[in-house]
């Protein structure tokens, strides 16, 4: 199942600010704690390199992705979306993921090709004390007991859960993390 998801994790990532244009203003952290500002070419989640340029005239480098810490793109209003290099259960390696949510539980999707089924929702699920993300591929039989165990330290998740009361992976998380800092409070 790992292969699956490594020889199938291509991504149209950039549908956003990148997709019509070959490259697009960023800024990249990386590991080291450096940054660069400039522009990036549209990449994959798991691709080994992704290809920068401080300027739209300069000569393409290429920036190793294990190096990258996250990828910051500007889109209207001064928002951010950002990318983070993750660590994903069944990868062998980091793969750059967009952050949907930050909180008790953060939330990071990727879109993936998986042949005749088509485009499949990719949601990784992290906690600050976790080492990995936990995948849970969404529309997929095993999904709902995933998330159930997930999130069984919220009983009033999981029975919304079990109703079907919430059936997209981001109002889920956003209601747990509501949850968690009501408690916290």
């Amino acid at each position: 199942m790992r292969k699956i998801y490594i020889l199938l994790s291509i991504s149209f990532l950039f549908a956003l600010p990148l997709a019509a244009q070959k490259y697009g203003p960023a800024i990249v952290t990386f590991n080291n704690g450096n940054i660069k500002k400039g522009l990036i070419k549209s990449f994959a989640p798991n691709d080994n390199s992704i290809k920068f340029k401080t300027t739209e005239k300069s000569k393409p480098e290429q920036l190793k992705a294990a190096d990258i810490r996250s990828i910051q793109i500007p889109v209207e209003n001064d928002e951010l979306i950002i990318f983070e290099n993750m660590k994903v259960q069944n990868y062998r390696k980091g793969i750059i993921v967009r952050k949907l949510l930050e909180g008790p539980v953060s939330l990071y999707h990727m879109r993936v090709y998986q042949g005749a089924l088509g485009n499949m929702d990719h949601y990784m699920l992290k906690r600050p004390d976790e080492e990995k993300c936990t995948l849970i591929i969404a529309a997929t039989i095993g999904a709902k007991k995933q998330l159930k165990n997930y999130f069984e330290d919220s009983p009033a998740l999981v029975e919304k859960i079990k109703s079907y009361d919430f059936t997209h992976i981001p109002d889920m998380v956003a209601f747990y993390n509501q949850q968690s800092r009501k408690a916290d409070k």
